[in-house]
């Protein structure tokens, strides 16, 4: 399993796997749920799934802010891979240029984050009516 360590990461924070920030905090998903969540998450990415596409095949096991903090991360790695350009505006100009900020959990600042990468990087137009 490939483990993703940000390329722009200019404060030596020790940390092999993006999903090492990842924890269940609102959902009840066991020990084996989890496992299977990161694998997900890896394997969907290695294999370039599109972020809109990876949302809209997650189940819904997870809730509120562990689905935000979970689909954020995605997005987020997606847009240092696909879209640098764009992503080092949102990891200097918000994160101060700190890996560990970026992949904190913030329910507040994740989900700003997320919608923001959604609209502004991959363009998604936002339907009347929706979250």
């Amino acid at each position: 399993m490939k483990s993703f360590t940000p390329k722009l990461a200019v404060d030596n924070e020790n940390f092999d796997n993006v999903l090492d920030f990842f924890y269940i905090k609102n959902s009840k998903i066991s020990d084996e749920g989890l496992k299977k969540l990161k694998n997900h998450f890896n394997t969907n990415f290695n294999t370039q799934v599109h972020p809109w596409d990876f949302e809209k095949n997650l189940d819904n096991k997870l809730k509120d802010g562990d689905r935000i903090h979970y689909l954020y991360l995605y997005y987020l790695i997606w847009a240092l891979s696909y879209h640098t350009e764009k992503f080092k505006i949102i990891y200097y100009e918000i994160f101060d240029g700190s890996a560990y900020k970026s992949l904190k959990r913030d329910e507040e600042l994740n989900s700003i984050c997320l919608q923001g990468m959604k609209h502004k990087v991959l363009g998604f137009k936002k339907i009347e009516g929706s979250k």
